[in-house]
């Protein structure tokens, strides 16, 4: 309704959010076995709560009609440069 532009990431968060926001931060799907397994999945929910705190942000700007740039703290805090988003979201 508020002509929100999402990248496919965004999508694919906002569809684990209940979980995120229920505590349900472990599924039973996933298997940890390892260190690395668990500082991956650790990894996974710091990005995925930056990219939450964008949606959110965007969603109550844009209800408060705000026009500019929002930054995108997911690319922002990324520690390899892997994210091909831009530092600056421009909401319309």
């Amino acid at each position: 309704a508020l002509k929100i532009n999402l990248s496919n990431q965004d999508r694919f968060t906002i569809k684990k959010r209940n979980d995120f926001f229920h505590g349900r931060i472990i599924p039973k799907s996933i298997q940890i076995d390892t260190e690395e397994a668990y500082v991956n999945l650790e990894n996974n929910y710091y990005n995925d709560s930056f990219r939450l705190y964008v949606l959110v942000s965007k969603l109550i700007l844009k209800k408060i009609k705000f026009s500019g740039y929002l930054v995108n703290y997911p690319k922002l805090f990324e520690e390899v440069n892997v994210l091909r988003e831009p530092y600056f979201i421009k909401l319309n």
